[in-house]
């Protein structure tokens, strides 16, 4: 028998599910959700997130071929997601301008996190530095 294999549209759901819910529990038990290693990526410092998913693209797509040069996948019943390099390249210049924009603009070093700290006690309750690039997110400026 060769692979995919006819499934339910449930079944094969389900297995989206529960493979996507341990993908993402794996990267968070692995460190990968930190925030500081998250944001070490805009500021060039801390290539762990990038070298991690790259390795996992390029072990994915090893396994595919590998399994179809053994016959036991038929990569021709596999559909590929056409990338569009463009779009992909103006979301991401996108993110990092939004993200280096929050942080000059928030007036402190931590890239308009003073909302949150404004809720609890012991800071100042009057203060809204972050609400600037957070409403610039929203209104899409």
């Amino acid at each position: 028998m060769m692979a995919p294999f006819e499934m339910s549209t449930a079944l094969t759901l389900g297995f989206a599910l529960v493979f996507g819910f341990l993908f993402g529990l794996f990267l968070e038990r692995g460190g990968m959700g930190d925030p500081h290693k998250l944001s070490g990526i805009f500021y060039l410092t801390d290539f762990a997130v990038p070298k991690l998913m790259f390795t996992a693209i390029v072990v994915a797509s090893t396994g595919l071929y590998l399994l179809s040069d053994l016959n036991l996948l038929d990569l021709t019943r596999v559909w590929i997601i056409p990338t569009f390099f463009l779009a992909a390249a103006r979301g991401r210049l996108d993110l990092w301008s939004r993200f280096c924009r929050e942080r000059l603009l928030s007036g402190h070093g931590n890239g308009g996190l003073r909302i949150r700290k404004a809720r609890c006690p012991g800071y100042n309750a009057r203060n809204y530095s972050g609400l600037r690039p957070v409403c610039g997110d929203v209104s899409g400026v």
